[in-house]
């Protein structure tokens, strides 16, 4: 994948992520109020799974057939490719820009994420599973993507009772078990690869307090009367001033009255967390549909590349440029052998489409390509075409066409 490759999927799966944060975002409040906040949590898999549709290859498309010039050193189609250069390529420059805060972003969470751990100081393990700390700021927490792990504050048992500290271990294991640390580590990663989609921050901090009402809503479906001395817990817990970015707080979010509000709320039937269920996976899969067939209908064939054979000493034929040239696009050439592989060629291809590139590969070898989705066929040419000084001819020995003269042409074959 080069740079033009790069900024271009960047930008096209951004999007896509973006529509699907605001549809989230659009739907987290009916979702609480009408299914309870463990769907609400789930929608948030919309992003993700949108995001990848987006990767799944575009239907194809029919083409029109291309029209073809010949000018002096080589074949190009009518519309001529960008001239490139390296001195002056903005596409080169968004990418290392890019490099440079994904990197930084990446160095900054390992820094954000050591330096609570370092801040937690020596952990003693306990006899109830969890560890003790010799801090208090942000704790309890659970963290951990290997080795997960409780960790409460040094003064666990004096800040909260007996039924206090059942309850936050069971909601910090509720954690562990679902799988958040995981979910949080991956919302971590879309954030250092998209750190210049503000909206994806945004709506990390929503990602977060919806994993928390969730889990509150779980733990309190297995403990319904302990809802007060829940509520308690909260209010008694210090705030984490730092969120750790991968691991998950009992006490990280704002505001508290959202999840006081929430444990006062009955526990929602099983028939309408299903129909729940049932509409998220609804709006997944149309959100996924619909970011797929926004896609570029671009078959292989239409990809334009970049394919320099002027830069190896190894002596370059017609079937080598073609076969290089069928990797980056994606396409697979059925019948290899029919290319002539004797001749030495140098071609320089500047986002030229395949299809040029494999036109001229036949050309070499009196044969021309026939397209079938993925895949290409070479078969002898019903109009051969031969090299005569620097133009191709016809048999009947006329020159084809020539363009302007500043029309962008491809450097001809080696003789």
């Amino acid at each position: 994948m080069n740079h033009v490759e790069l900024i271009g999927l960047l930008a096209e799966t951004s999007a896509a992520m973006s529509a699907a944060t605001v549809l989230v975002l659009l739907l987290r409040g009916p979702l609480l109020r009408w299914f309870g906040a463990g769907l609400a949590y789930a929608s948030w898999w919309l992003v993700p799974l949108t995001t990848l549709a987006v990767l799944l290859p575009a239907a194809p498309r029919p083409l029109v057939p291309g029209n073809w010039i010949v000018v002096a050193g080589g074949a190009v189609p009518t519309t001529a490719p960008v001239p490139h250069s390296p001195n002056a390529d903005p596409w080169l420059a968004l990418s290392v820009l890019w490099l440079i805060g994904a990197v930084a972003m990446t160095l900054l969470t390992v820094w954000r994420q050591r330096r609570f751990q370092r801040g937690l100081g020596p952990l003693r393990p306990r006899g109830d599973g969890t560890h003790q700390a010799g801090a208090q700021a942000g704790l309890p927490a659970a963290f951990g993507l290997l080795r997960p792990k409780i960790v409460v504050p040094d003064d666990f048992e004096q800040r909260y009772d007996a039924e206090q500290q059942a309850l936050i271990r069971a909601h910090e294991a509720t954690h562990i078990a679902r799988g958040d640390l995981g979910f949080n580590a991956l919302a971590m990663a879309l954030r250092c690869l998209y750190w210049f989609n503000p909206l994806l921050h945004y709506a990390a901090a929503r990602f977060r307090h919806d994993q928390e009402l969730s889990c509150d809503a779980r733990v309190i479906a297995r403990h319904p009367q302990a809802r007060r001395a829940y509520a308690q817990a909260m209010f008694t817990t210090q705030l984490a001033a730092q969120v750790t970015p991968l691991g998950c707080h009992w006490g990280s979010t704002h505001p508290l009255r959202e999840r006081i509000e929430m444990l006062k709320r009955e526990t929602h039937t099983r028939p309408r967390r299903v129909a729940g269920a049932l509409l998220i996976l609804a709006l997944g899969g149309l959100a996924g549909a619909a970011a797929w067939a926004a896609q570029p209908s671009l078959s292989p064939r239409e990809r334009q590349i970049t394919l320099d054979t002027t830069l190896t000493m190894s002596k370059w034929t017609s079937r080598m440029i073609a076969m290089n040239a069928a990797e980056k696009a994606g396409l697979q050439i059925v019948n290899p052998q029919a290319l002539d592989d004797r001749k030495n060629t140098t071609m320089k291809f500047d986002r030229v489409p395949v299809a040029t590139i494999m036109e001229l590969a036949g050309m070499e070898s009196g044969t021309e390509p026939r397209f079938d989705v993925d895949r290409v066929t070479f078969v002898p040419s019903a109009n051969p075409r031969i090299f005569a000084g620097n133009r191709y001819v016809g048999p009947d020995g006329s020159l084809l066409p020539v363009p302007p003269a500043d029309a962008t042409s491809i450097p001809a074959p080696a003789r």
